[in-house]
């Protein structure tokens, strides 16, 4: 009965170990979006202080290698929530995400977008929109949109509805 459960303890922790995504965030920020972009070693990530709300706190966007930044947006944390907009839809078997934003007049747009029917496999998509193109995730990645539902601005403009 011990080695059993030492033998699933330790698949667990191998598991768990293989889990972790890449991210450019450090240990002191919640990392909200994380992935490595199909064929490529580049990796982005969407990054926010632990104390994240619409009044403190900071959002950034970083894109790159791992541990090589090469694009920071915004540079200056002070009032970043303000730089993003969020948008969400969801229904039955429906839930996508936006997180948007421009830098020097290119939109960027982080997505998440999940659909099932209930019966077959369920068809999950992420990615960053750089103006027109389309840069998919390699799987296993990271989204977690709770920490900005109230902290940045609602797009109100958003086809993904309300």
């Amino acid at each position: 009965m011990r080695v059993t459960l030492f033998i699933y303890l330790l698949i667990g922790a191998v598991v768990g170990i293989h889990a972790e995504i890449d991210s450019h965030c450090t240990k002191t920020e919640s990392v909200i979006f994380s992935c490595q972009i199909k064929d490529s070693d580049k990796i982005f990530s969407l990054c926010a202080s632990k104390d994240i709300s619409d009044t403190s706190g900071y959002i950034q966007y970083r894109f790159g290698r791992l541990n090589k930044v090469e694009l920071t947006f915004p540079n200056d944390r002070l009032h970043s929530q303000k730089r993003f907009l969020y948008r969400h839809y969801f229904r039955s078997q429906v839930d996508r995400v936006e997180i948007a934003f421009a830098n020097h007049g290119e939109k960027y747009t982080i997505y998440s977008y999940y659909e099932g029917d209930g019966e077959g496999t369920p068809v999950e998509e992420k990615g960053v929109r750089v103006g027109n193109v389309d840069l998919q995730c390699k799987e296993p990645s990271k989204a977690d949109f709770t920490l900005l539902e109230n902290s940045i601005p609602y797009d109100e403009e958003s086809v993904l509805g309300r």
